[in-house]
């Protein structure tokens, strides 16, 4: 009886873990989703900015080579905003697709490993927004 016991909490406790698992990978995957698409907002604005430098500096009060070199600048700025956007949408969907199904259809105990993992890439998709 004891031992019934014992293996029914112990049952109870791996269904507690596993449903905290599952609200924190839910957590993380709506985060992803929402940082993808700001990330594409973002790179899609950075893009347009870099259109529109070949018309916004004009060498009319300064010389020729220094308006050439700020927008040189700007439109540098401007390129690795639209790169580091597009890998921040690219990991973001990446993570937010992948990782809960590899969760559901992994072996025991995937679902801990994926929430693990998705804490440290995560992060590193905060560097890349």
């Amino acid at each position: 009886m004891i031992l019934a016991d014992k293996q029914d909490l112990q049952r109870q406790l791996t269904l507690s873990l596993l449903r905290i698992d599952e609200k924190e990978l839910e957590y993380f995957t709506q985060n992803c989703f929402a940082m993808g698409t700001q990330a594409a907002l973002i790179a899609l604005f950075g893009f347009d900015k870099m259109v529109e430098a070949r018309s916004d500096v004009t060498g009319s009060s300064m010389g020729g080579e220094t308006a050439f070199q700020i927008k040189m600048a700007w439109i540098t700025f401007n390129a690795l905003n639209m790169v580091a956007g597009l890998a921040a949408v690219v990991k973001a969907t990446q993570m937010s697709i992948r990782i809960p199904g590899l969760a559901l259809r992994g072996p025991e105990g995937s679902m801990a490993r994926a929430v693990q993992v998705m804490r440290t890439e995560y992060w590193r998709l905060h560097a890349y927004f």
